[in-house]
């Protein structure tokens, strides 16, 4: 039997109401929202959970709420690391010249931080999991990674930054670190589309 469990901060849950999967939902999922919500992180949040919400509500009760945030994270994350690794293997001088024109640009590193720490943080919020197996456990390290580089792209000089990517050899070994992104991209989504 469907049911409707409505939430006090205005999240709507639709679940199984015998099980415990809406019960689970809403202490790891909306539970951490209306936490995050004290932090200022609502519209985070808002954009993340009513996706993994609504994609509890397509596959039912066959799947837990924890299950359907990996899930949900993993086709995003994957599909995403592979899209963007193929177009920048496909137009590897452009993408270089993006790359040094925003190194070059504080401006640029400034709204990368940004961008990297929202994202950083709604996966963290949504899904700092560290048990459950091998996609859980890369999601996670995905947005704290994610997280972590926003953090260094706002707090540390961008000198510093352009230094560190010249020496990380980025220009000449283009293709390794574009082909490991490729592959964990396609594993993640691999992950998530057979689970």
């Amino acid at each position: 039997m469907r049911a409707q469990v409505n939430e006090p901060n205005g999240f709507k849950l639709y679940g199984e109401a015998e099980t415990s999967t809406s019960v689970v939902w809403r202490h790891e999922i909306l539970g951490e929202v209306r936490r995050g919500s004290t932090d200022g992180f609502t519209s985070l949040s808002s954009l993340v959970n009513p996706l993994i919400n609504a994609y509890v509500r397509a596959h039912g009760s066959r799947t837990s709420a924890m299950l359907a945030s990996t899930l949900f994270l993993g086709k995003l994350l994957g599909l995403y690391l592979v899209v963007v690794s193929l177009a920048m293997l496909v137009s590897r001088r452009r993408a270089l010249a993006a790359i040094d024109e925003i190194v070059a640009s504080e401006a640029w590193m400034l709204f990368s931080g940004l961008v990297a720490t929202a994202v950083g943080l709604a996966v963290v919020i949504a899904h700092n999991v560290w048990s459950g197996g091998a996609l859980t456990v890369a999601i996670t390290l995905a947005g704290w990674a994610a997280l972590l580089k926003g953090l260094s792209l706002l707090f540390v000089p961008p000198g510093r930054i352009a230094a560190t990517y010249r020496s990380a050899g980025f220009e000449r070994y283009f293709r390794v670190w574009m082909g490991v992104v490729l592959v964990f991209g396609l594993w993640m989504a691999m992950q998530a589309f057979g689970g």
